[in-house]
């Protein structure tokens, strides 16, 4: 019988080991919420934070090459009734 429910006796035994160590992380943790530190929380650490302007500027996605591009990854598109695609559009 013990071979043929293992793993639904491990789950049983997994799962109370875990029901007992949040009842003693409840149970040994300290008041938490008393000393706070302010907005960064307990400990006093802040975190250092750059700023960047934001500027709307011209951008063009055409390229008008002569020769061969390769690019890092690729695709291939294909269209099933006439085999001539017109327009690719990236968003």
């Amino acid at each position: 019988m013990i071979k043929r429910h293992f793993f639904l006796i491990a789950a049983a035994v997994l799962l109370g080991l875990m029901v007992v160590a949040a009842v003693i992380r409840v149970a040994f943790a300290q008041d938490e919420g008393s000393n706070g530190g302010g907005r960064g929380g307990p400990g006093g650490r802040s975190q250092q934070v750059s700023e960047a302007l934001v500027a709307t500027r011209d951008f063009s996605d055409q390229i008008e090459v002569l020769g061969v591009a390769r690019g890092q990854r690729s695709v291939n598109i294909t269209s099933n009734t006439s085999e001539l695609i017109t327009r690719v559009l990236f968003t």
